[in-house]
C-alpha cells in the first residue's frame, strides 16, 4: 500500500533529537517527513539521523537559518502524499487518529483543508472547540486555528505561509497559522472543521509563553491588518489596549501598531 498521509514535522538544532526519539505510529499509508533548521553546526547529531531515517518511514530535509514559515514552506513544496497535515517536534499521534485524517478526507472529498482540535498530553483538549461541525466561512466567533490542527489535500491550491510571521522572523512572532488560513478561504479553499482529536502537544504554547513579548503585540497588530485592513487593525488595536482589561497599556498599543506598519510597508518573503 502507497503512503497517502505526509506528517510534516518541523524542527531546529539539536532539538531533531527528541523528536527522532519518538516512537511514533507504523503504518503503510503514513510518511514523515522532518525539515530539520540548522543555525550551527550539528554534525554530531547526523549519525542518530541517519539510523532513524532507515527504521522508520522518514525523510530529513536539510534547511539552514530558522523560521518556522520558511519550515512550512519547504515542507509544502515537498509534498509527494495525497494528505499532509503540519506538526512540530513535541507531537504525538496515535495510530487511530493518523487513519483518522485520511478517512475524514475521504469522507469530505471537497474539502482542500480540515481542521481538527489538539489534546495536551493528559487528555485534556487544548481550547475551548466547537462540539460540532463546521465551514470555515461560518466558524463561531473567537475561533483561532494552530498550524498543527491543520491537515490538506496536496490538489488543493494551498498558499505559502507569509515568512513574515512566526517564531524565527525578524520582527513578529506568531499568527502564521492564522494568516495562512486567511489567505486558503479568500482563495476559495473549501475548509471544514472535524471536532475530533488528532495529536497530544505540549500544553505551554507559542502565544501563551510569548505573551508579554514585544514581538507578540506586533503581530496581533500584523495578523489584524492582514485580515481586516489597516482602518479596522487600528480600531482593534486601540480596543485591546485601553479597552480590554488585561491590556491597558498604551506601550501594547504602540506595538501593534508597529505590526501593522510592518507588514503595509514590506511585502512577505517566501
Amino acid at each position: 500500500m502507497s503512503p497517502r498521509l505526509t506528517v510534516l514535522f518541523s524542527t531546529i538544532d539539536d532539538r531533531i533529537k527528541q523528536l527522532l526519539q519518538k516512537e511514533l505510529p507504523i503504518i503503510p499509508e503514513v510518511r514523515y517527513l522532518v525539515v530539520w533548521q540548522r543555525t550551527k553546526p550539528t554534525d554530531s547529531l547526523e549519525h542518530l539521523v541517519e539510523y532513524s531515517t532507515k527504521k522508520q518511514p522518514m525523510d530529513v530535509i536539510r534547511l539552514e537559518g530558522k523560521g518556522i514559515s520558511r519550515s512550512r514552506n519547504a515542507a509544502i513544496k515537498a509534498l509527494q502524499t495525497e494528505f499532509a497535515i503540519f506538526s512540530d517536534d513535541d507531537v504525538e499521534y496515535t495510530e487511530e487518529q493518523l487513519k483518522m485524517v485520511i478517512q475524514a478526507f475521504d469522507e469530505q472529498s471537497f474539502a482542500d483543508i480540515l481542521l481538527f482540535q489538539m489534546s495536551d498530553y493528559e487528555g485534556h483538549l487544548m481550547k475551548n472547540y466547537p462540539s460540532f461541525p463546521y465551514d470555515y466561512r461560518n466558524a463561531p466567533k473567537r475561533t483561532f486555528v494552530s498550524s498543527c490542527e491543520i491537515a490538506f489535500r496536496k490538489t488543493a491550491a494551498i498558499p505559502f505561509f507569509d515568512e513574515r510571521f512566526g517564531l524565527g522572523s525578524d520582527y513578529l512572532t506568531v499568527g502564521e497559522e492564522e494568516v495562512f488560513i486567511h489567505e486558503a478561504a479568500s482563495k476559495g479553499l473549501n475548509i471544514k472543521y472535524i471536532p475530533k482529536v488528532v495529536c497530544r502537544t505540549n500544553p505551554s504554547t507559542t502565544s501563551k509563553r510569548l505573551k508579554d513579548d514585544d514581538k507578540f503585540w506586533r503581530s496581533k497588530g500584523a495578523v489584524n491588518y492582514m485580515l481586516h485592513g489597516k482602518c479596522l487593525s487600528v480600531m482593534k488595536a486601540a480596543k485591546y489596549a485601553f479597552v480590554s482589561p488585561y491590556s491597558r497599556t498604551i506601550h501594547r498599543f504602540c506595538e501593534m501598531l508597529k505590526g501593522i506598519n510592518y507588514v503595509a510597508n514590506t511585502n512577505n518573503k517566501k
